[in-house]
């Protein structure tokens, strides 16, 4: 799958190319259809949220819209 991801804090995300996800117990498989690169995203990636950062290489666009392929329990 095409991920916009930050490798270094305060650089440009770059647009690659990342394992598809695997669904485990729990859990639903969702297909996404967009992701928006909101602006807590792009202050994440610059190192400058209050609530700091997660650890590098950082995957931008946690907000999606998408239909559920796998899972039951799930609509």
């Amino acid at each position: 799958m095409r991920a916009a991801v930050t490798h270094e804090l305060g650089a440009t995300p770059v647009i690659e190319e990342r394992d598809e996800p695997v669904r485990a117990e729990g859990q639903a498989l969702v297909e996404t259809g967009a992701a928006a690169l909101n602006p807590v995203d792009l202050a994440i990636g610059a190192g400058v949220f209050y609530g700091g950062h997660p650890p590098l290489p950082f995957t931008a666009g946690r907000e999606g819209v998408g239909r559920v392929i796998e899972g039951e329990g799930f609509a």
